[in-house]
């Protein structure tokens, strides 16, 4: 059975949102094999991240590592930000 999750994120500006895209990009690039895919765009201040996987077990690790990755980047950004 064939399950996907969209998760949208909303942030304070467009560069922020540049930001956090090109971090998480080179996870985009390698692919969990056929059992999991995932996929970032932009609408506005969002970014949405849609996950289609063959299991809800798959589903599941797989949104758990993008939402680590996407916290772990805007805590880094959020950081470098407050320092410039």
């Amino acid at each position: 059975m064939r399950t996907e999750a969209v998760i949208s994120l909303k942030l304070p500006s467009r560069r922020k949102l540049k930001s956090l895209i090109d971090a998480l990009s080179p996870e985009l690039r390698k692919t969990a094999g056929s059992r999991a895919t995932a996929n970032l765009r932009c609408r506005g201040n969002l970014l949405l991240l849609r996950v289609e996987a063959q299991n809800t077990i798959m589903l599941r690790s797989t949104l758990n590592a993008y939402l680590h990755w996407m916290n772990s980047a805007t805590t880094v950004i959020e950081l470098l930000g407050d320092s410039s």
